[in-house]
């Protein structure tokens, strides 16, 4: 439209910046040659009132502003900005003379009106029917987005309307003007880019018989037209909630002293109500639950007498037979006087609900029924459990019983000849089997300890002791089977493992001896360089008080496989079932490992591939005592002498750093020459070729030690080197080369020769200042004077034998009964100092007697008799039983010679020092 009307209109294009890109023909003759307009800026051409960029603030659309020719100031213009894309902008110019021809003087109502039009943002038009012409005040041309000296006629503005809106105006006008009604319609019309919607008015005036026109207004209206349109996407919004909830409205107001009630479809369709029944109060109280039907009535009275608000959920009864459930409220609202005068509210179907919850009610019970029944199935469960674990628990109990009682015999025959003098073989050979006897005790106690561990019952201790002892009881244990099975077995310890930790020792050993075990046991012979074994013990320092443990034990036999390793510590699981048939087991061993290292708060880690060994790190939390044992300096210097240097082997490592503990300098030599002869140094000597060894090369000045390597001490003749017995360089522990230098010690002060390692048990030897000959019973019968008499209870004839000896050793004699039956008797009939016995025997058993004897006493006034129990029973709860029914202490079977020491002596009034 623009483009139509530039050539016929004085107009400028000027570009964003104000400078005159373009002009039209007409506007050429108001200014000189065309050169001196295009590109000169607009202040260059005209006197503005004020600056350019200040007048830009206030052009808006279709105003005018006035200004004057910069080459004739005489001469005024009207200047109409419009813009027609981003980038440029129309200037349309008009005289000011021309201007005011158009519009004469107005009178004072005129101006008024004029102004009160424009106030209102009301465009004026007008139509003369007759002539076809029109005229568009000044407004409406800034409506639809026109200057206001633009040239407008009626076809032209019907050209600007919308293309779909078009066909509408022609027709509504031409409607309206032949039937001479009022116009009043709406169109649509792009201004500026953008679509508007106009309301057009108007009315026919009739001049005389035969001219009239049509004079009206136009209004913007897009805003209304923008806000109905939300209002009615509202409304619908709504409407369709309303549907989707089955939530229906109702309303009711109060007309004098009558309610007039209406209600919505939705409402009434929840009732199933016809279109006529709506308002109809008698019909929806017809419909309404028989049960519910009084309650709600008088609950919607009540809301509409007193102004409270109404809520209900209630029934309706549909069709005699269906049911809805529906939740209603009400809110009421009151007149000036503060009366009810209406109700609004809302009915909600909740029948899905109601439905939905009878359901759920209904699988509730179920469900309940079925926790019932379970709970119940749980309970006869859980007391077949318990019956199933107390009758585990005494079998536990009984087996320990009856694998202790010949245990006992073991243990208790090698703990007397123990105090016996013997050779130095015949003396490794006892602490051998000592030590063997006490592992088997420990494996029989590793099935009571996973009974214990299962049931939540596993007590850990905290006692000092020596993990070089300990390690070293372990080895000799195994010595043997690894020397059988030719396995190199060899022992690492940190120079920083202190002498004494305060820890559970028996846990620990536990632990260490399961996992040797299996390295042993699953060594392969074939490998290259032979199997091996090894173990190190580091010490970690955690703090000031807390440290760690760690053994790593490493071999190189069948290794395990990753799938085998994530249930190996199962209890009774071996990586596959021909290896058990192969190497045999209970597969309890390492599940007691995992459970123990987990109780005492420590780890284990596993390294492995099938075919090539496996590598055990455990790391147990340790506590060291306040006040660290020193090591027991035995000699003031040590001399080294070995053909191959200490630094050349773990073995030799080892057993070189053991030896700094014990003395106070350690010298290595490379010739018995070098000894300088004291009375207060030893030698070691380490060989480990047979080539050129003879009893005068290895003859010393000072009294020595002889260690060989496997080699050499696999081929000793028992002639050769020196009539001293030499000791294998591996494995040995510092406890081990301790016990070793203490009796070079011994030996050198008394001029004795023999090197066999020390008893364990020699401290209680020269404790007791016992002889060798062990008393029968019938010596103990023959001569009570100056001993303690006691009477035992035992059914077991050997360990009669057993303990009869044992006590002959602590000068204690005593009368032995077979039964209960026959200790409650000869108790009776004489006195004793004591009451030693059994838990479990025949006629009468250890707790009936106790009880027994003690009604006795009380009936007859006597005077208690202290009686100690000696069981085999070794379960938690035992010791306690044994206290419970009366008993005053408590020994454990297997019996050793020092525990049964100790306990008599708490009990008996002889002295056990002498």
């Amino acid at each position: 439209m623009l483009t139509a009307l530039k050539d016929s209109m004085p107009i400028l294009i000027v570009t964003s910046e104000w400078y005159v890109s373009h002009t039209t023909a007409v506007a050429e003759k108001l200014f000189a040659p065309v050169d001196n307009v295009i590109n000169k800026h607009l202040e260059d051409l005209f006197i503005f009132p004020l600056c350019v960029e200040e007048q830009q603030k206030t052009i808006a659309d279709g105003s005018l502003v006035q200004v004057s020719l910069r080459t004739s100031p005489n001469v005024q213009f009207l200047l109409s900005f419009y813009d027609v894309h981003s980038n440029e902008v129309f200037v349309h110019i008009a005289e000011l003379s021309t201007y005011y021809c158009q519009n004469p003087l107005e009178d004072e109502q005129t101006r008024i009106l004029r102004h009160a039009v424009n106030s209102a943002n009301l465009g004026v038009w007008c139509y003369d029917l007759l002539n076809k012409t029109a005229y568009f005040s000044p407004k409406f041309k800034s409506l639809i987005g026109l200057p206001a000296s633009a040239e407008l006629d009626w076809d032209t503005l019907k050209s600007m309307i919308y293309h779909e809106d078009q066909p509408l105006f022609a027709e509504l006008l031409a409607h309206h003007i032949e039937q001479g009604l009022m116009l009043h319609f709406e169109f649509r019309l792009e201004v500026r880019g953008t679509i508007h919607w106009f309301e057009f008015k108007g009315e026919q005036v009739k001049y005389c018989i035969r001219t009239h026109s049509v004079y009206g207004i136009l209004a913007d209206c897009t805003h209304e037209k923008d806000m109905l349109v939300a209002l009615h996407d509202a409304e619908e919004s709504k409407e369709l909630a309303m549907q989707a909830g089955k939530i229906g409205t109702w309303r009711a107001i109060r007309v004098a002293n009558q309610w007039i009630w209406n209600w919505d479809h939705q409402a009434n369709e929840i009732f199933k109500l016809s279109e006529d029944d709506i308002g109809n109060l008698h019909l929806w109280e017809a419909s309404l639950h028989p049960d519910d039907k009084a309650r709600v009535t008088q609950a919607l009275e009540a809301s509409l007498n007193s102004g409270e608000t109404f809520e209900q959920r209630y029934r309706g009864l549909l069709n005699d037979k269906d049911i809805v459930v529906v939740y209603a409220k009400g809110v009421v609202g009151l007149d000036e006087q503060g009366r009810p005068a209406r109700i609004d509210g809302v009915v909600i179907d909740q029948t899905d609900v109601y439905i939905a919850q009878k359901k759920l009610q209904h699988i509730n019970q179920e469900l309940e029924q079925r926790v019932a029944e379970r709970t119940a199935d749980l309970e006869a469960a859980i007391i077949k459990a318990e019956q199933a674990n107390r009758t585990k628990s005494d079998f536990l109990s009984m087996m320990s019983h009856e694998l202790r009682t010949p245990m006992n015999g073991i243990i208790g025959s090698l703990d007397l000849m123990a105090l016996s003098e013997l050779d130095e073989d015949n003396q490794e050979l006892l602490e051998t089997a000592s030590i063997s006897a006490n592992n088997l005790v420990s494996i029989l106690n590793d099935i009571l300890d996973l009974a214990k561990v299962e049931q939540g019952k596993m007590e850990l201790e905290s006692y000092p002791f020596s993990p070089s002892k300990m390690l070293n009881n372990i080895i000799k244990t195994f010595e043997a089977h690894a020397r059988d099975k030719s396995v190199k077995l060899t022992v690492h310890e940190d120079i920083k493992l202190p002498l004494e930790v305060i820890g559970d020792e028996n846990r620990v050993r536990q632990i260490i001896f399961n996992v040797v075990s299996n390295a042993i046991k699953f060594s392969v012979a074939d490998r290259e360089g032979g199997a091996k074994v090894t173990i190190n013990v580091h010490w970690a320092c955690e703090g000031v008080a807390l440290s760690h443990l760690i053994f790593k034990i490493e071999d190189n036999g069948i290794g395990i496989a990753p799938e085998v390793q994530k249930k190996l510590f199962t209890p009774f699981t071996q990586a596959e079932r021909s290896i058990t048939r192969k190497y045999g087991g209970t597969g309890l061993g390492l599940a007691i490992c995992g459970k123990l290292i987990d109780l005492m708060g420590g780890k284990v880690v596993l390294k492995s591939k099938s075919g090539e060994g496996s590598t055990f790190t455990i790391t147990i939390p340790i506590w060291r005592p306040r006040t660290q044992q020193q090591p027991n300096i035995l000699f003031n210097t040590l001399y080294w002498l070995s053909d191959i240097p200490w630094q050349s082997s773990l073995a030799l490592t080892q057993l070189y750093n053991a030896c700094t503990h014990f003395c106070n300098e350690l010298k290595v030599i490379e010739s018995p020459n070098e000894i300088k002869e004291t009375d207060d140094t030893a030698l070691i000597r380490v060989v480990t070729t047979q080539a050129g060894a003879s009893a005068e090369q290895i003859r010393s000045p000072i009294p020595e030690l002889v260690f060989l390597d496997e080699k050499a001490f696999a081929n000793l003749n028992s002639t050769a080197l020196t009539t001293q017995k030499p000791k294998p360089i591996a494995p040995q522990t510092q406890y081990a080369i301790g016990q070793l230098l203490s009796k070079l010690k011994a030996s050198q002060q008394s001029d004795e020769t023999d090197l066999g390692e020390l008893n364990d048990l020699s401290e209680l030897h020269a404790l007791l200042s016992l002889d060798d000959k062990v008393s029968s019973p019938t010596d103990d019968e023959s001569d009570t004077s100056g001993k303690q008499h006691i009477l035992l209870a035992e059914d077991n004839p050997f360990n009669q034998k057993l303990i009869v000896k044992q006590l002959s050793r602590l000068g204690v004699s005593c009368d032995i009964a077979n039964n209960g039956k026959e200790a409650l008797a000869m108790y009776k009939s004489q006195q004793y100092q004591l009451l030693l016995t059994d838990c479990h025997m025949p006629e009468i058993d250890g707790y009936e007697l106790t009880k027994l004897i003690r009604a006795f006493e009380s009936s007859e006034e006597r005077s208690a008799i202290p009686i100690v129990a000696v069981t085999g029973a070794a379960m938690k709860g035992d010791k306690e039983l044994c206290l419970d029914s009366g008993m005053n202490d408590y020994v454990s079977k297997p019996v050793r010679l020092q525990e049964l020491k100790n306990t008599l002596g708490k009990w008996l009034d002889m002295d056990f020092t002498q």
